[in-house]
């Protein structure tokens, strides 16, 4: 079944469809999060609230890409939530600092995720209009401050300034699955 055909039903309360999300993905998710916290009690715990959370937001829920990436996601910021919480804040900055080094790893559900997004991103800013993406672009990457994009571009200030907020408000509501 795909995953927007189970997205469906479960925004129809259909427990056979969560019950099937809770199985595929629950082992998973408890292994990522003890990974992240070091604490497998804690970790399933977690895991069980995002579930809980899950059933409790069924039918406004808005997943635009993969429903494992989604998962994978909240199950992060709970995570982190957990960290900020229960003042594991050595435990936090650690996590932080081994980002770089997980993506060097062949550590699946990091790569999955990473891959994912820089795809996403990459459509959101493709969908842009023209004008917005080459501005943005300008911006970020190839670093030009808003006065030499006026210039370059021969428009005002301000136009630079409205296209940008427009783009970093495209991006957002892209993106608001991953943030």
């Amino acid at each position: 079944m795909s995953d927007q055909l189970w997205i469906e039903k479960l925004r129809n309360g259909d427990h056979s469809a969560f019950e099937n999300i809770f199985k595929t993905y629950h082992k998973d998710l408890v292994r990522y999060s003890t990974n992240f916290i070091g604490d497998i009690n804690a970790a399933e715990d977690i895991v069980e609230d995002c579930f809980y959370w899950l059933w409790d937001v069924k039918e406004s829920i808005n997943i635009k890409n993969s429903l494992r990436s989604f998962l994978f996601s909240v199950v992060t910021n709970k995570c982190l939530n957990y960290m900020k919480k229960n003042n594991h804040q050595k435990q936090y900055e650690e996590y932080i600092r081994s980002i770089t080094i997980r993506k060097e790893i062949n550590y699946p559900e990091v790569n999955l995720i990473s891959k994912e997004l820089s795809v996403t991103i990459q459509e959101a800013i493709d969908n842009l209009p023209e004008q917005c993406r080459k501005i943005f672009l300008l911006s970020r990457n190839d670093d030009k401050k808003y006065e030499e994009i006026a210039t370059m571009l021969d428009i005002s200030i301000n136009t630079v300034k409205k296209q940008m907020n427009r783009a970093i408000s495209k991006l957002k509501d892209a993106l608001k699955d991953y943030l």
